[in-house]
């Protein structure tokens, strides 16, 4: 979890001129070209000839120019290919060379790109030497599977790595990345052209150019097209040897004066070195964000993907994204992010498989997301489309993707994006449904050797069909078939295999898919499209035991035996008892509450729980526990406590069941009513301490391990968030209503008389001066109470590490986001 200001004067100024063409480009249609510079090892005084790389998202011509000449040898281009001839001069006395390149397609310029020249002796027998591919024209069958190896050799033999940089449009691609062995299959028996571009690296982290392979693809039913040949559009007379600068070039980069990290602004600085995934950090601090921005623009331009700053500067965008909401983000924030973010996607080791780079995917599609937040930004998006293409290929080909675990997350949320884009608008609404290569990639994802995490997790399988039902939304015709189409392959490649159970498979189409993509006729698409692939699961045929404790609380459960119901049942009688008590209500609820009965919804275990949670009731299952309180002002309104069996104990049994206690006779309104950053320590703490009283084993244990100079004070704690940490949310807040029991229980009741009176103005000042009157002692008993507890002998059970433990529910109310993934996330 990680952060950022801007530097004065001159720093200011650059940052304002570099938003100033910022808030334009998001507007503009044409989209600039892309380019990626290279590496190249060669012998000094020989001349070296390669090609520069450049793609256009429009298909546009491009041409190329020289914008920074090498310094100890000369360049000669050929603008419309893009081929070189490097020759070095006889005198060059340096080791390195490098020139700098643009494209342009005639309307706009694309960023500069450096191709790096290492010299190596003339002999080239010293140092390491880049790898070099060769490219290939192939001629291939449409309806045929076509497998080939891609050329590369290594003068110092070196172990060699392949990569795409440039997958095919009309085709899926699938590589051996330590072997160069490939399969091409082309989803439409076809005459036309298809290519991809490939990049290989050796194990010193030399690349070669960049090359491409082209298809000439035959249809079986069709004579071959014969390409109509474009002669070459003649080269000016006398080109310059250094172009014009362009007239409206791509933006240069978000704050030209970083050199190194070490000029990163001091609101930077705060970020990396500070917890910022809290409310009370100051996001809004004028400039925090776009100095953020610059910070992740130029890391991504020194192709830092291993730097952990990288990563945690694209997690505060999350955070920034939680807080305050890319919404009210100002149009030249939404390019700056938009901009940063393109850099982060052509970093050269995006698609190289390691920790790294699951990280930082993760945090390039979250940012992606944000820019959802309105058409205007969301348009931007549309350049993007290819690379995200890149990445669901990148998922699907690599060796085993479960591997590495930062890949988890790093697909559950690139599918959550897709899930976003089922309601696009604008441009990139029409560039999404103009071509439906994507619901073959996650198709092709789905259906994959990777499918399945560690050979056994569907979540992949589920959260696609999710994704695919979703952008089934966008439009009806060959849109919706070519869905449909992509769906049924993923249902087909597992059903009845034996790793997935059948009718979860089902149920999970039927609510993911069906119910988005054909939402006015779920049952007839059911019965008729696709017969046989749907199933829906009764609650009472899921949860088929019910039982009533009293007139306050029922059970509804999978099967528990009659000792675990009465136990059940008894130790949630004793906590109501204790909390009336102990909080002094006289049974009376807050106003306008209504809910009277609690319904306990028990899954006999932790994947029950998370099978069938999202499916039956609608709800997020990463968590130890939920409660939806839901709207209790309304007549027939259900509060429902949802738990598993761990352990053999229902978990979280007794917090949860203060959670609906609290809720009903101590804080007037539904979960939100009051500010989150006042009552989370309330909530929660409340929970632990009348759910344990004076054995909270677990919590004791965690803080008990925190030096006396980083344990919170009391003012700290009562402006928790959820954000704050497990252990600041359950466990330090569980002390501080210990203490105001043990030393003045008297304030502790007034807290609670303010929250049941709605009266937040009182409740402020309550805690102000809670502070005043405390903030001295409480650290005190704290530290003697820690003190004590450390000395006590325990077994090896009772230190077991608390992070292991499921934690609770972050929320108990389902989150409003209905454009988020409901389908569950990676199994622990």
């Amino acid at each position: 979890m990680f952060r950022k200001i801007i530097r004065r004067d001159l720093h200011v100024c650059a940052l304002a001129l570099a938003l100033t063409p910022l808030s334009a480009a998001v507007a503009e249609v044409n989209q600039a070209p892309e380019v990626r510079g290279h590496s190249e090892h060669i012998a000094a005084g020989k001349v070296n000839a390669s090609w520069i790389w450049a793609r256009d998202a429009e298909g546009d011509r491009i041409t190329f120019a020289i914008t920074k000449q090498p310094k100890y040898g000369r360049i000669q281009l050929d603008w419309n290919t893009g081929r070189y001839e490097y020759q070095p001069t006889a005198n060059a006395t340096g080791h390195y060379d490098e020139f700098e390149y643009r494209a342009t397609d005639g309307k706009s310029w694309s960023a500069p790109a450096v191709v790096q020249l290492n010299l190596l002796p003339a002999d080239g027998g010293a140092g390491n030497r880049a790898p070099e591919a060769t490219s290939q024209v192939l001629a291939v069958n449409a309806g045929t599977l076509f497998e080939a190896t891609l050329l590369g050799r290594d003068a110092d033999r070196d172990p060699l790595t392949f990569s795409i940089i440039d997958y095919p449009r009309l085709g899926s691609l699938k590589l051996d990345g330590k072997t160069g062995r490939y399969s091409y299959r082309a989803y439409r028996d076809q005459s036309a052209q298809d290519s991809f571009s490939y990049q290989i690296r050796d194990s010193k982290r030399a690349h070669s150019g960049i090359t491409k392979v082209r298809l000439e693809l035959r249809s079986a039913a069709q004579p071959p097209v014969t390409p109509p040949v474009t002669p070459p559009v003649q080269p000016p007379i006398e080109p310059p040897v250094v172009p014009q600068p362009p007239v409206q070039p791509t933006l240069p980069p978000l704050d030209p004066l970083l050199r190194t990290k070490a000029d990163f602004s001091p609101m930077v600085r705060e970020v990396l070195d500070n917890e910022f995934f809290v409310e009370h950090f100051q996001h809004a601090k004028a400039g925090r964000l776009e100095a953020v921005l610059a910070s992740i623009d130029f890391l991504a331009r020194q192709q830092q993907i291993q730097d952990p700053d990288l990563n945690k500067l694209l997690y505060y965008v999350r955070a920034y994204n939680y807080f305050l909401g890319f919404s009210k983000a100002t149009p030249a924030q939404l390019s700056m992010l938009e901009h940063a973010l393109f850099q982060v996607a052509n970093m050269r080791e995006l698609l190289t498989y390691q920790k790294a780079s699951g990280q930082v995917i993760e945090g390039y599609v979250v940012g992606l997301g944000a820019l959802m937040a309105t058409p205007q930004s969301s348009a931007s998006i549309v350049r993007h489309l290819p690379r995200l293409q890149s990445l669901l290929q990148h998922f699907s080909n690599t060796a085993q993707l479960s591997k590495e675990r930062s890949y988890g997350d790093a697909v559950f949320e690139t599918l959550n994006l897709f899930d976003r884009f089922g309601w696009a608008e604008g441009a990139l609404r029409s560039a999404l449904i103009q071509d439906n290569r994507f619901a073959d990639a996650i198709a092709e994802l789905a259906s994959s050797r990777n499918a399945l995490w560690l050979n056994r997790d569907g979540f992949i399988v589920m959260n696609a069909i999710e994704a695919l039902g979703k952008l089934a939304q966008l439009s009806d015709g060959v849109w919706r078939e070519g869905s449909n189409r992509a769906v049924r392959q993923v249902m087909q490649a597992h059903l009845g295999q034996g790793v997935l159970d059948d009718l979860e498979l089902k149920s999970n189409f039927r609510s993911y898919y069906v119910d988005y993509a054909y939402r006015a006729d779920v049952d007839g698409a059911c019965s008729s499209l696709f017969n046989g692939l749907c199933y829906k699961f009764e609650i009472a045929q899921v949860l088929p035991q019910t039982h009533v404790c009293g007139p306050t609380l029922k059970v509804r459960s999978q099967p528990l035996s009659q000792a675990q119901m009465l136990e059940i049942c008894q130790s949630l009688g004793k906590q109501e008892q204790d909390f009336h008590r102990i909080m002094q209500t006289n049974w009376t609820p807050v106003a306008d509450d209504l809910n009277a009965t609690l319904e306990l919804v028990i899954f006999s275990s932790r994947e029950q729980y998370q099978k069938f949670g999202g499916l039956l009731y609608g709800f997020s299952t990463d968590n130890g526990g939920m409660y939806l309180e839901g709207s209790p002002w309304l007549a027939g309104n259900q509060p429902r406590f949802f738990a598993y069996v761990q352990a053999g104990q229902v978990w979280n049994l007794n917090h949860e069941y203060v959670h609906y206690l609290d809720g009903r006779f101590n804080q007037y309104g539904a979960f939100g009513h009051y500010p989150l950053n006042l009552t989370t320590w309330w909530a929660e703490g409340l929970a632990e301490y009348l759910a344990w009283g004076s054995h909270f084993e677990r919590g004791m244990n965690d803080i008990s391990r925190v030096a006396a100079a980083q344990r919170p004070s009391l003012e700290a704690i009562t402006k928790l968030s959820y954000e704050s940490g497990s252990s600041m949310v359950y466990h330090w807040s569980y002390t501080l209503h210990r203490y105001l029991q043990e030393r003045d229980p008297a304030r502790h009741l007034a807290l609670a008389a303010h929250l049941r009176r709605n009266d937040l103005a009182a409740y402020r000042l309550a805690l102000d001066e809670l502070n005043r009157s405390h903030g001295a002692q409480y650290p005190q008993w704290r530290d003697q109470l820690l003190a004590s507890w450390q000395q006590q002998p325990r077994s090896a059970a009772q230190l077991s590490d608390v992070q292991d433990m499921p934690e609770h529910a972050t929320a108990h109310q389902r989150q409003l986001d209905t454009r988020a993934s409901l389908a569950r996330p990676p199994r622990d």
